[in-house]
């Protein structure tokens, strides 16, 4: 069913946005939004299966509510280009998967251990993605053709930025991979597992869309012919992107006709139109000529240039060192942490930055040394406000278009991590990571134990029940109930090259496809050997799975 126009407005039960203020966005003429391609394109959009770990979809960087953005990046720090947290190139991004093998091993990393890697940047908005046309905060997705990452064919002439976007993460081995991971190893993963398995509280139309069906039909429904491949995959996500049209914030309702702002705001609008739309241009209204709008690039002065060269590496000029994407503001009140790295916690942290003109000034755009003491106490409380009222409700509260499902990340089933373990040499206890959703018949689960000593023996014990408050014993902090059904598995020999704490081991195993097993708690705890721990041991914390 092809979608077009006014269309658009009698299609409110359908993930099609209902577009009341601007025209629709652009297509590529080969990749022409359908209801069944937008449907399927979303449901693989919050499938944390695609993940070579299986516990990171695209969405969980993007959550909806959040505008679009990361609420994890508040608490999780990149240590920056030199490695070291707590020095000041450290910002803030999203955490990505563990570092890890096609064999579902986890590996170690100086800064990170084997927990999840954080991003480069902060995770940019992709609602209204659709209308821009270069992507990413250094614009390396741009409006050009599509070539299939695996026949390099063209696919698409023109229009394709966001298929150019969508076909990077999925392969990205701090995002959503393993190194050398291709799109060949993602399209078998999609065609081997069951359509949003480890998701839950579906919106109906996704439930109803998948009820049954595998992917492979799910294809054969929105393509008309079967095959799942790359491309079409990418194709899909790019189309149901193009659903994510936020247009209706109390300012869009504004310039349409049909709204007011509050007083506050309408000064905040004031001071913005003079002094914010020089770069946020067309941001009080999306225009449109022949094909998607043209972004620019700034740097305010964020970090030194030697931290990210940012547009400059997509360019080679040393002119656009520093410059990031001038962002879309709809739904900005949402997103924080601001800018590329995350380091300005809220808005007002922002116009304090702007007020002073920046903290770097080497190539900086010039438009800044202008904002030195411009803007007032009360100007930069007027700015926020306005800022407020760009936040569509559509968004805030998940509501169609802009509904999802609960990952398993999100969900109360998700893994837990408690109590305390035992140290171990210099003081330092074992840390255990379990990411991996417990799904009965499901992908293999891999749990992990790092900052041990780089030598000698990984077992882990299992039990049916925890011991929230330790055992001691043998001066260990045991945190399994000891029952009947207790067990200790030999995982391995530790692994490690980089002295002390360097340590690491995995555990992967496959869940049986027994109904019956369902909401099964199992709780586990790391032993490891250690010189410098009671009696030559340590341990971990414990963790609990939760089979479903």
């Amino acid at each position: 069913m092809r979608i077009s126009g006014p269309t658009l407005f009698l299609l409110s039960q359908l993930p099609l946005a209902a577009q009341s203020n601007w025209p629709a966005p652009p297509e590529p003429p080969g990749n022409p939004v359908t209801v069944d391609k937008a449907l399927l394109g979303k449901v693989l959009f919050w499938d944390e299966q695609l993940s070579s770990t299986g516990s990171i979809a695209c969405g969980t960087c993007h959550i909806l509510a959040h505008g679009g953005g990361d609420p994890r990046a508040l608490t999780t720090v990149n240590p920056g280009p030199d490695g070291v947290y707590g020095t000041a190139d450290d910002g803030h991004a999203s955490p990505g998967v563990p570092p890890n093998s096609g064999s579902g091993a986890y590996g170690w990393s100086v800064a990170n251990g084997s927990g999840p890697q954080p991003t480069r940047r902060m995770a940019p908005t992709m609602i209204n993605a659709a209308y821009l046309d270069q992507l990413f905060w250094d614009g390396r997705a741009e409006d050009a053709t599509f070539v299939d990452p695996l026949t390099n064919q063209t696919v698409l002439t023109a229009n394709a930025q966001l298929e150019n976007l969508v076909a990077q993460p999925p392969t990205d081995e701090v995002e959503m991979a393993h190194p050398g991971r291709t799109w060949s190893d993602v399209v078998a993963r999609v065609q081997s597992v069951e359509p949003l398995a480890v998701a839950s509280n579906l919106p109906g139309p996704m439930a109803t869309f998948i009820a049954g069906k595998t992917y492979p039909q799910l294809y054969q429904q929105a393509f008309g012919t079967p095959g799942v491949d790359a491309s079409r995959t990418i194709m899909a996500i790019a189309s149901y992107l193009r659903t994510l049209v936020s247009d209706q914030s109390p300012v869009d309702n504004l310039i349409a006709g049909t709204g007011t702002l509050p007083a506050a705001a309408m000064a905040g609008k004031t001071l913005f139109d003079v002094f914010c739309s020089r770069c946020h241009s067309n941001f009080n209204q999306l225009v449109l000529t022949t094909g998607p709008r043209a972004i620019e690039f700034r740097n305010t002065g964020v970090r030194p240039l030697g931290e990210d060269a940012g547009r400059g590496d997509i360019t080679g000029l040393a002119t656009d060192d520093g410059k990031f994407k001038v962002p879309d503001l709809r739904n900005v009140a949402l997103r924080g942490p601001y800018f590329h790295n995350g380091n300005h916690a809220t808005l007002a942290d922002v116009l304090q930055f702007y007020n002073r003109g920046g903290d770097f000034h080497v190539n900086q755009d010039p438009v800044m040394p202008a904002l030195v003491n411009r803007f007032s106490a009360t100007d930069q409380a007027n700015l926020v406000a306005f800022l407020n009222e760009m936040t569509d409700p559509r968004v805030q509260a998940e509501l169609p278009p802009f509904d999802r499902p609960t990952l398993f990340s999100e969900s109360l089933g998700n893994n837990l991590v408690y109590g305390t373990g035992t140290p171990g040499t210099g003081g330092v206890t074992p840390r255990a990571i379990a990411v991996e959703p417990p799904h009965l018949g499901g992908l293999p689960v891999t749990v992990t134990v790092d900052r041990t000593e780089p030598t000698g023996l990984a077992l882990i014990g299992w039990d049916l029940a925890p011991a929230p408050t330790p055992t001691v014993i043998a001066g260990l902090n045991v945190h399994l109930a000891l029952t009947t059904a207790a067990n200790l598995t030999v995982a391995g020999t530790l692994q490690g090259t980089g002295g002390s704490g360097s340590g690491h081991a995995s555990w992967t195993f496959a869940l049986p496809a027994q109904p019956a097993f369902a909401g099964l708690d199992l709780y586990g705890q790391w032993l490891v050997t250690d010189p410098g721990g009671p009696n030559g041991f340590t341990t971990s914390a414990g963790f609990r799975l939760t089979t479903f």
